[in-house]
C-alpha cells in the first residue's frame, strides 16, 4: 500500500467501542489514511440484513466527551515537507519556537545530517519544567511538494511525552507572514492559515482534538461468523511518516474482535 506515493507507512491506533448502525445507507466519510487488519465477528446479522459497524477510539476508555470538551480541546495542525517527508505539524501561535522530538528527528535526517549547537539550553513548559534542546536544524519546510520553502530554524528537543512530536511556533508564522483567522462553515467555525512568503499559499488545515489522532475507522458488512480483511482509515492529521509502521488493535472483546495486525499504509489526497 501507499501514502502520498510513498510505501511502509505507520501509526498507532485502538479500537474500543463499536458504534451500531442499522442496515442503512448512511455514508461515513473517511480520513484520509488506510490500514489492512483482519476481523472475527459474532452474530450480527438480522434477518439476512447486514450491519454496518463504525469503530471508534477515546484514548483507551468508554468515554465520549461532550461537543463542548472536543470543540476546546481542538487544535490547528497542517501538513509540511522536510527531507522528502510528509509530517503533521501543530501550530502553536503562543510558542516563539518551532520544536521537534529528538526521535522524529531520527526517523526523518538524511544519513549526514547532524545538528547545530543550539544557542537556546533549555526551554520551560507551561507546567514549568526545563527540556533540554539537543541541537538545532537549519531547515527549509516546503507547504507542499513544490512550495520553494520557508527558512526556519527547527529546535530539536528531548521528547515529551504525550506532546505533539512536531509544534510549529510563531517563528514560521512571523518569517512565513503567515495569518490564522476563522470562517464559518456547517460545523461552525473552523481555522484557515495563509502564508505570503515567499509565495502566497493557503494551507490544508486539520482542526481536530489530540485524542482523534489515533483513532481509526472502518466500515464494511459482515454475515454471522465471516473473517475479512477491510480497510482501517485514520485521520488526516495522524502523525505518521513514510518510515513507520503501524499496529492496530481492539482493547475490549465484543461483537466484533480485531486481529492484531500490522501493514503498510495508503496516504489518499483527495481525501
Amino acid at each position: 500500500m501507499k501514502i502520498a506515493g510513498y510505501s511502509n507507512i505507520s501509526a498507532t491506533a485502538n479500537c474500543v467501542t463499536i458504534k451500531h448502525g442499522g442496515a442503512s445507507n448512511d455514508k461515513i466519510r473517511p480520513p484520509a489514511h488506510r490500514h489492512h487488519t483482519k476481523s472475527i465477528p459474532k452474530a450480527i446479522s438480522k434477518s439476512n440484513a447486514y450491519r454496518r459497524k463504525r469503530f471508534k477510539v477515546y484514548n483507551n476508555t468508554m468515554y465520549v466527551p461532550t461537543e463542548a470538551e472536543v470543540i476546546s480541546e481542538k487544535k490547528i495542525y497542517i501538513p509540511v515537507y522536510l527531507n522528502k517527508f510528509r509530517i503533521v505539524g501543530c501550530v502553536d501561535s503562543g510558542s516563539d519556537l518551532t520544536l521537534m522530538h529528538d526521535s522524529l528527528f531520527k526517523r526523518i535526517k538524511q544519513r549526514h545530517q547532524t545538528l547545530n549547537t543550539s544557542d537556546i539550553p533549555f526551554i520551560t513548559t507551561f507546567s514549568d519544567n526545563n527540556v533540554k534542546v539537543k541541537g538545532k536544524l537549519p531547515s527549509t519546510l516546503l507547504l507542499n511538494q513544490n512550495h520553494p520553502g520557508i527558512p526556519i530554524d527547527i529546535y530539536v528537543i528531548t521528547d515529551i511525552p504525550n506532546q505533539t512530536p512536531f509544534l510549529l511556533g510563531n517563528d514560521l508564522l512571523r518569517v512565513g507572514l503567515g495569518q490564522i483567522s476563522y470562517v464559518d462553515s456547517f460545523n461552525g467555525p473552523v481555522p484557515e492559515i495563509v502564508f505570503k512568503y515567499p509565495v502566497t499559499y493557503k494551507c490544508s488545515v486539520y482542526y481536530t482534538a489530540p485524542r482523534e489522532l489515533f483513532n481509526c475507522t472502518a466500515e464494511y458488512s459482515l454475515k454471522p461468523f465471516e473473517t475479512q480483511d477491510v480497510e482501517f482509515e485514520l485521520p488526516s492529521a495522524a502523525p505518521v511518516i513514510r518510515k513507520d509502521h503501524i499496529l492496530i488493535t481492539a482493547q475490549y472483546l465484543r461483537l466484533i474482535n480485531i486481529i492484531p495486525s500490522r501493514s503498510d499504509l495508503d496516504y489518499i489526497p483527495s481525501k
